[in-house]
């Protein structure tokens, strides 16, 4: 019976060795994986980054453009009507002098 035992304790021991070799490169598996993944996660993270950043740039320029543009605009309409009003000021200026000029002929 001894010698069943010793057999039954060495084949327990080569399959304790066998699972325990499985559940080393698995776990060695799983840890590649995660870094690998923990990489790209990174790497992705990074260039979103960088797009958010180049598309935060692109909006503040065109929003300074606006901004400028919006005060050229109006700079121009308050130009406009400072001479719409001079222009109106001329005419009332020559009704009288037209009335006037119309009454001797």
């Amino acid at each position: 019976i001894p010698q069943d035992w010793n057999a039954a304790y060495n084949t327990h021991v080569r399959l304790s060795d066998k699972d325990k070799n499985k559940s080393e490169t698995q776990r060695d598996a799983s840890n590649r994986l995660i870094r690998d993944l923990d990489q790209r996660t990174k790497t992705k993270q990074a260039e979103i980054n960088r797009q958010l950043q180049d598309r935060i740039t692109t909006v503040s320029y065109w929003k300074r453009r606006l901004n400028t543009e919006h005060a050229s605009i109006c700079q121009e309409i308050t130009n406009l009507n400072m001479s719409k009003q001079k222009t109106q000021q001329a005419l009332a200026a020559t009704e009288l002098p037209t009335f006037i000029a119309l009454q001797f002929e």
